[in-house]
């Protein structure tokens, strides 16, 4: 399930550049790239499985995304199991390599 947009600030000309990333609730990131093309960016990212109820813990993944401007690196929000609690959790991944 589609939850989040990210656009890259100044994608540049190659057919294999990034110009947005999509966040999926439960665990993945695609990658639009200037082709149009759609790609899995990175999968597996929570460490839990969801119910998929709504509302419940299928409510509960990657909820956000950002791209930092200068270098296009991806930074994320996510929920996370600690000790059988549901915890908030920020990270950042770098950005995906222009061909």
């Amino acid at each position: 399930m589609p939850i989040n947009l990210a656009f890259v600030p100044l994608p540049n000309d190659y057919p294999s550049a990034p110009l947005l990333y999509v966040t999926e609730l439960y665990g993945q990131i695609k990658v639009i790239d200037a082709s149009w093309n759609v790609h899995t960016y990175a999968k597996g990212l929570l460490n839990f499985t969801p119910d998929y109820k709504i509302p419940g813990t299928g409510e509960c993944g990657v909820t956000g995304i950002t791209v930092e401007p200068q270098t296009g690196d991806l930074f994320l929000s996510m929920l996370y199991m600690d000790e059988g609690s549901l915890r908030p959790r920020s990270c950042g991944r770098k950005a995906m390599m222009d061909s």
